[in-house]
């Protein structure tokens, strides 16, 4: 397992830490079910904290991302989630200020 990682999954599935000094290896969307967040993030962005876990690459559709997420992740269902975009610096500083919210 490479030890630049923060949040997300190993080899047999399970939820890996990810670094969040480190950037992303591969764009991709990725869901924290404790915010209930599901977040598309570019590659060499760093994570914003907490577990997260990949559940699909990034050419994924986001309306079909959001369908997969729910079904991924049945716990999820009926919660109101937040969609966050963090493609830069810049966006993960306005994910952590709090401009994203659920819809």
């Amino acid at each position: 397992m490479d030890t630049d990682r923060k949040a997300g999954q190993d080899e047999a599935g399970s939820v890996v830490n990810l670094s969040t000094e480190s950037g992303q290896a591969q764009t991709g969307y990725f869901v924290n079910s404790a915010m209930p967040c599901v977040a598309l993030i570019a590659k060499g962005v760093r994570f914003p904290e907490g577990p997260w876990v990949r559940f699909a690459e990034s050419n994924v559709l986001p309306w079909l991302a959001e369908q997969l997420v729910i079904d991924l992740f049945p716990a999820l269902k009926g919660r109101r989630l937040i969609f966050a975009v963090l493609l830069s610096e810049f966006d993960m500083k306005e994910f952590e200020a709090g401009a994203y919210r659920a819809r």
